[in-house]
């Protein structure tokens, strides 16, 4: 996927916008291969929604969660999945 250099920081990269349709467009395809229903979210580098797709059936309550993993992912430059490895070895599980 190609990146563009941020306006807001030299360091951070966004996400082109015709790159955000081939990336939801291949995880929709990978979506219905595994016959899950998601909701799809490609935020930018600040973490406001550039592309949201649910598909058929996804229940309603997770289009704002996934738009919050997809922030919490960008604006902390790591996957959300790493917050919770962090509570469960901090909480000992």
């Amino acid at each position: 996927m190609k990146t563009r250099k941020s306006k807001s920081t030299a360091s951070a990269r966004a996400v082109l916008a015709s790159d955000s349709t081939t990336a939801v467009t291949a995880a929709q395809a990978e979506a219905e291969k595994r016959q899950s229903s998601v909701v799809i979210a490609i935020v930018d580098d600040g973490g406001d929604p550039i592309v949201l797709r649910r598909l058929d059936d996804t229940q309603v309550a997770s289009v704002q969660v996934s738009i919050d993993k997809a922030r919490t992912a960008a604006i902390y430059r790591r996957p959300s999945k790493d917050f919770v490895t962090t509570v469960h070895t901090a909480c000992g599980k």
